[in-house]
């Protein structure tokens, strides 16, 4: 992992220009901060601009293995300490892995690194700390707050790099149960195109259809029950208790795909919504049961499982004796209508992670066309639970985009 540590104060100063200037900032810094000081700067690999080496060279950084790095040849009589001029193979090293590489001073170094942070520790003094060098660009909604402790004069942030995943998890949460429908803007990119046919394409597409919404359903309880991600791609299978002004209720069970790009963004979204069942034909309903990942080795295999099921089984013109070679014996359904058999036309998108596989497909049965998310439970190679969500595809004179799939 690389992470950043540094401190600053409310106006995101993070030093001085001048060296000197730069040296008495630390006569008015806190005295508790002094204290925080080596736990936040503690790390076995530290890389420092040249300027900010000076403590590094010596004890402080006798512990680590410290980087320089340096436009120029500089010469350092320090066996821990190894010039570079070049960071791609550092972030090519330990961005988003389990060694830790930590970077500190000064703010040209920060900037570089800054784009492959998973973790950005700030120290902030309550009170304005003399300097003129200003860093702010972290704080630009990438990390959020994960953690925060407290100290005489300031406090120790933690924030962690925002995953395709939070991003996924909060604008449900937030836009849709907290009835902030504006958090589209953070959590989405330069476009959102919708599958819900009744929501329209773009951030103010989303805004239109869930201000209504949320004053038509003035209680809303969501929880997500299963997340998962996939490459670029996130699932979430969400149960929805809605209270309308009238005090009526009504219980869903959605099962939702998003994709996101390169900066984790939200940049599409596939939905499918079911009625809640409290007891299907099983006894269990249709949203609760296992909820661990696991077999996170066996990925590619479980997917590859459920494509040829779908594919060689469950197509027109499949074989459904071939169940019987990769359904579990003890299966756990979930699904409200096990007995209704939909032919799966076409596997429009398969996700899964470790032990747990999804998949939206369009279906048909009796000359209707259906959308369908399917997600299985494997274990030791074959389908061990099953849940499902299908809704009929409304005609496409009633689509406000460019529908369902």
């Amino acid at each position: 992992m690389i992470r950043l540590a540094f401190m600053t104060d409310p106006a995101r100063v993070i030093g001085a220009t001048d060296p000197e200037a730069n040296k008495a900032r630390f006569d008015v810094l806190p005295p508790a901060l002094h204290e925080v000081m080596p736990a936040l700067y503690k790390a076995p690999n530290v890389v420092v601009g040249a300027p900010s080496l000076g403590p590094w060279a010596g004890p402080m950084g006798a512990d680590s293995h410290v980087y320089v790095l340096s436009r120029e040849p500089l010469m350092v009589d320090a066996a821990h300490v190894e010039v570079i001029h070049d960071v791609g193979p550092l972030i090519d090293r330990f961005a988003h892995s389990d060694e830790e590489l930590l970077v500190v001073g000064g703010r040209t170094v920060f900037e570089l690194f800054l784009d492959h942070a998973d973790q950005i520790d700030v120290a902030v003094t309550d009170e304005r700390v003399p300097g003129d060098v200003v860093f702010d660009r972290w704080d630009d909604g990438r990390f959020e707050l994960d953690a925060e402790t407290h100290w005489e004069g300031g406090r120790t942030r933690t924030y962690v790099r925002r995953t395709h995943l939070s991003n996924a998890r909060d604008l449900y949460l937030k836009g849709i149960r907290d009835g902030h429908a504006e958090a589209i803007y953070t959590y989405t990119g330069a476009r959102y195109t919708q599958h819900n046919t009744e929501v329209a394409d773009g951030q103010e597409g989303f805004i239109v259809f869930f201000e209504e919404f949320v004053t038509r359903n003035p209680v809303r309880d969501i929880q997500l029950v299963r997340s998962f991600t996939d490459g670029r791609y996130v699932f979430l299978h969400a149960f929805q208790e809605l209270t309308d002004r009238n005090g009526n209720k009504a219980l869903w069970v959605t099962g939702d795909i998003f994709d996101t790009d390169s900066a984790r963004k939200l940049i599409e979204h596939w939905d499918v919504i079911t009625p809640y069942v409290a007891k299907t034909p099983s006894g269990h309903s249709n949203v609760d049961g296992a909820t661990e990942i696991t077999d996170l080795d066996k990925t590619a295999a479980n997917k590859a499982l459920v494509r040829a099921m779908i594919e060689q089984a469950l197509a027109p013109g499949g074989d459904r004796a071939r169940l019987a070679d990769v359904v579990s014996d003890g299966l756990i359904e979930h699904s409200a209508t096990p007995e209704l058999q939909h032919a799966y036309q076409e596997v429009v998108l398969l996700v899964g992670r470790g032990n747990f596989v999804a998949t939206l497909c369009r279906t048909t049965r009796d000359g209707v066309e259906y959308a369908q998310v399917d997600l299985f439970r494997l274990a030791d190679g074959k389908v061990v639970e099953h849940w499902d969500a299908i809704e009929p595809v409304p005609p496409k004179d009633q689509w406000v985009n460019s529908g369902k799939f």
